[in-house]
């Protein structure tokens, strides 16, 4: 890995981003000529072509002859496929998800669904939910399935081989590819979050959280307007940041379980935007030296306290208590005084334009709902990976006038 990248630094030129390491760019004259991303011994490569054939000469004058593919290869487990006339790719694991085998096993028979499983339907078990759980790397439409049943890895019933076989033949036989499509004109990040929380037995609660991180397109068909009582006019951002269609690119999506002492769907709903947020300023980071090229860290620093990222973050939510409670003229404490801080947080986001907007969806509009619940449609989902964000319901998007006056 040190000899890697010696060769794509010092002969090649190339730039690890101050993120991740193992992401190197190429500007020439402040525009992107090439992008490189590492691991171990696999290189995937996009750029002109001279900047392309530059890479491949100097690694086989250090390393030999490489094994290079075009147009389709399988990188990391996951398939890619260009189209060589518009130039946009699929991804997909649709070979990998045919080749896993539901467990069949002579100690399932004759006994009741709610019995812990055998020594060997055990180690059965937590073989195919490990392999299932790599296919998360495209299918986030199955995601809340899988993470649902690693709760279960140590102490598994007979059920949930039941359910891991019924995701694994429902993924085989549903394939699916994420798609991304041609983006025109200026971007935003959007970064749609969402919680599920539910009380157990006894004291016990669980949340998840979702969250999907959408690069889209500005402008299209705005979504429809609500009518608001007039002081509420005032108070709203008068630009609708959210379009009925819009051409999306999937950066990254999460569904886990919440790590936070969680006690209410207000307080999940909150931990899981401030969750997303803190993990969307460090792609805004990456795509801002995507953008204009790489920065120090200490630009870095500057950028994540005082804003100024080439491309815009939004953060949406579905939970009208949570948005309201942030843009709020007075923020005021929670009745769960200790979730006062979190909502500050927010806050001081907007106020000092880090968090360009932050946007309330209709429940029925909210896609990040799929990467929580189970019983959820995959509709959303499903546009989303074929490269579509729909939004149908009306919308509201608050910009902070602290932000405005600064402009």
């Amino acid at each position: 890995n040190i000899k890697l990248h010696n060769v794509l630094e010092k002969d090649i030129g190339l730039v690890p981003t101050s993120v991740d390491k193992e992401l190197c760019l190429l500007h020439v004259d402040g525009k992107l000529k090439l992008i490189v991303a590492t691991h171990v011994d696999d290189l995937k490569v996009a750029g002109e072509p001279w900047a392309v054939e530059k890479v491949f000469t100097a690694l086989e004058k250090v390393f030999g002859p490489l094994t290079k593919s075009k147009l389709e290869f399988t990188n990391c487990g996951v398939r890619h496929i260009q189209n060589s006339s518009t130039l946009e790719v699929t991804l997909d694991q649709i070979e990998y998800i045919k080749g896993l085998k539901p467990i069949t096993h002579s100690d399932m028979k004759g006994i009741s669904s709610e019995s812990k499983c055998t020594p060997a339907l055990q180690a059965l078990f937590m073989s195919l939910l490990g392999a299932a759980a790599f296919c998360l790397l495209t299918r986030l439409d199955a995601s809340v399935f899988i993470v649902a049943l690693q709760r279960w890895t140590s102490e598994a019933k007979v059920i949930h081989i039941k359910r891991l076989n019924s995701v694994v033949r429902w993924m085989q036989n549903n394939p699916k590819k994420i798609t991304y499509r041609n983006l025109r004109g200026p971007t935003t990040l959007k970064m749609i979050s969402d919680s599920a929380f539910k009380k157990e037995e006894g004291d016990k609660g669980h949340a998840l959280k979702g969250v999907l991180y959408l690069r889209t397109t500005q402008g299209g068909t705005p979504t429809p307007t609500k009518e608001l009582p007039e002081y509420r006019k005032n108070f709203l951002s008068p630009t609708n940041v959210w379009s009925v269609n819009a051409i999306i690119h999937v950066i990254e999506f999460f569904c886990r379980t919440q790590r936070h002492v969680t006690r209410s769907t207000f307080g999940a709903e909150l931990f899981a935007a401030c969750d997303a947020v803190d993990f969307g300023m460090l792609l805004a980071t990456i795509l801002h030296q995507v953008d204009t090229g790489i920065c120090s860290v200490s630009s870095a620093k500057l950028l994540r306290e005082q804003g100024g990222w080439a491309i815009q973050i939004i953060l949406a939510i579905d939970a009208y208590s949570v948005f309201a409670a942030v843009i709020a003229q007075m923020v005021k404490t929670p009745a769960e005084k200790s979730l006062l801080s979190h909502v500050q947080f927010l806050r001081e986001l907007l106020d000092r334009g880090i968090l360009e907007y932050i946007s309330w969806l209709d429940t029925r509009d909210m896609a990040a709902d799929g990467l929580t619940k189970g019983e959820v449609e995959r509709e959303s989902l499903h546009a989303i990976m074929d490269g579509y964000l729909k939004i149908a319901q009306p919308t509201e998007s608050w910009r902070s006038p602290n932000r405005l006056a600064k402009m």
